[in-house]
């Protein structure tokens, strides 16, 4: 008798230990696969911001303090914000404390991103960031991450990175954090440097396995230069410094590195400039100067403004110190065999500041309301580009007032 209680109570025993092993392992939480190749094109990076992003069902853009819900084809949008008689609809609002019961409303939304059925978007408080975890509709939001007072943020292959400034007692320290989205308890140091205490954080960006970014400081001029270009590895987190230039704009792929570096010619009683433009191979680190017989851009002086992996962006400027005309303001757009793909006039647009590569579909750009500092967005179709001038359309966003 004794023997089959010992038997009974050794089989629960070994019931209870393999159900503990089994809930275990199943609650475990595992660490996305880091495949770097063959991810779509997705970006909408600005040189702090990032106020729109890619849905399976559409698009989500965060812009003057609310979240804006738009369709793949541009054709409807809504704030999202389902609540009846919400305060979103009364435009005459002073206090912004008054709009926090609205299920779309952010004090100061930077940068949003989306992965795996939910939102995430960066709110400055007033004091540092917060990042949310968001439902699609807006009824759900929870914290996510709290960073710094700068803090850049974006979501690459299952993981979030922060790009942020931490603030000590020895001065300002820049680092790169990374997360598994699925545990963000779980947290790393990928890369910090107190170097450079003055600087700020720009145009955090993924691509193929690397981390991007550049460190600006607007006081260190000169041939040292204001903007110091860095490449994280991810796979390693190997870091290393690619460039350093004063007034020198950089973009990069397979292709290698573009850059345009400024040299002023005076400031008074116009700002005049000319500019070189650069190629840097990727593996040799060669540097070569290209001419307008490699983009006829280069020949009138254009900014180079962005690239993705079929096309390099321009746009026309005044470097000659004369204000261009309407029928001069416009975006050229190149193949990388110099050909001129499109060109997209942007004198309707109102404030361009930047030219978002955006999808392998559409290209998206990002302009300033000037009344009231909102982002306006406008797109172009990808599939125009075939030597013709196409006009970009303005995306729509209803669902206030």
């Amino acid at each position: 008798m004794k023997k089959k209680i010992i038997r009974q109570i050794l089989l629960l025993a070994g019931i209870i230990s393999a159900m503990f092993l089994f809930t275990s392992c199943s609650n475990e939480k595992t660490e996305p696969e880091q495949n770097f190749e063959d991810l779509p094109l997705d970006d909408f990076t600005a040189a702090t911001s990032n106020i729109m992003t890619e849905a399976p069902e559409g698009y989500y853009i965060v812009t003057g303090n609310f979240l804006y819900y738009v369709s793949s084809d541009f054709q409807e949008s809504t704030i999202v914000c389902s609540k009846p008689d919400c305060v979103h609809n009364d435009t005459d609002v002073e206090n912004l404390y008054d709009y926090t019961s609205c299920d779309a409303y952010f004090f100061d939304a930077r940068q949003i991103d989306y992965y795996d059925g939910y939102l995430y978007v960066s709110n400055w408080n007033g004091t540092g960031t917060d990042i949310y975890r968001v439902s699609l509709d807006g009824t759900e939001r929870t914290l996510f991450y709290q960073g710094q007072v700068d803090c850049m943020f974006s979501i690459y292959n299952g993981y979030a990175y922060f790009g942020e400034a931490a603030y000590t007692t020895e001065g300002k320290i820049h680092k790169l954090t990374a997360c598994p989205v699925e545990d963000p308890d779980k947290t790393e140091v990928l890369f910090e440097t107190d170097e450079y205490p003055d600087a700020t954080m720009n145009r955090m960006r993924f691509y193929h396995g690397n981390c991007y970014f550049y460190l600006f400081d607007s006081a260190f001029r000169g041939e040292e230069g204001d903007s110091i270009y860095w490449k994280i590895n991810l796979r390693d987190g190997k870091a290393e410094q690619m460039y350093e230039q004063s007034d020198c704009r950089m973009e990069w792929n397979d292709y290698g590195i573009l850059a345009e570096v400024k040299d002023y010619i005076t400031f008074d009683p116009t700002t005049q400039w000319t500019s070189k433009y650069y190629h840097i191979d990727p593996d040799s680190g060669e540097k070569t100067e290209l001419t307008e017989n490699d983009f006829s851009a280069i020949g009138t002086n254009d900014a180079f403004t962005n690239m993705d992996d079929k096309y390099i962006y321009f746009r026309t400027t005044d470097s000659d110190g004369n204000e261009l005309t309407p029928e001069e303001q416009k975006i050229k757009v190149y193949d990388y065999e110099g050909n001129l793909q499109a060109e997209i006039p942007t004198k309707d647009v109102g404030e361009m500041i930047w030219i978002l590569p955006g999808t392998d579909e559409h290209l998206f750009i990002q302009t300033t309301v000037r009344e009231d500092g909102s982002y306006a967005l406008w797109y172009v179709d990808k599939s125009d580009f075939n030597g013709s001038t196409v006009e970009p359309q303005k995306i729509e966003l209803a669902g206030r007032g």
